[in-house]
């Protein structure tokens, strides 16, 4: 942007100079030709004009994308100062409203959470199952009735899990 704006003052200093010829020429075919350089430094202005315009009209649209991110990020850090992560069983972690909040006291999902997406937790029939819709994840906040405690092997340590 600054580069086209030098451009056209540029060309406004030669337009000026040939300006000052003009006044100086004494005959009709030296007028001519002062003429002729003037339209064409108008023309190379006009030009020079028209590509700083585009330029301004890039910056613009890029501000206004940026700020629309800027608008979406402090909406979303307010969605977010609702909520704290709740530890529901061991090693399940959602997102609860905080008391006060105004929000439904549903929890919303983690995964989504992340992705800073609100996605609550629906409840799936008639069994303690949750899920989301947006991402699929589900989860048993409560061991699901009748299900066993055993020992699962995760990479290299054993970690307790549910059989049901």
């Amino acid at each position: 942007m600054i580069a086209e704006i030098s451009a056209l003052l540029s060309g406004t200093r030669a337009l000026s100079d040939i300006v000052k010829g003009l006044k100086s020429a004494g005959d009709q075919a030296m007028v001519q030709d002062v003429v002729i350089n003037l339209q064409e430094v108008i023309l190379g202005l006009q030009a020079k004009a028209i590509d700083a315009n585009l330029k301004f009209e890039e910056l613009e649209a890029a501000r206004k994308l940026l700020q629309q991110d800027l608008d979406t990020f402090k909406q979303w850090d307010a969605i977010a100062a609702d909520y704290e992560a709740t530890e529901v069983r061991d090693g399940l972690v959602v997102y609860q409203p905080k008391q006060g909040s105004g929000r439904p006291s549903v929890p919303a999902c983690p995964h989504c959470f992340g992705e800073r997406r609100l996605s609550l937790l629906q409840r799936e029939g008639q069994t303690s199952k949750i899920g989301c819709h947006g991402c699929k994840f589900e989860c048993y906040p409560k061991p699901p009735s009748g299900a066993k405690r055993v020992r699962v092997n995760r990479g290299s340590s054993w970690d307790r899990g549910l059989l049901g």
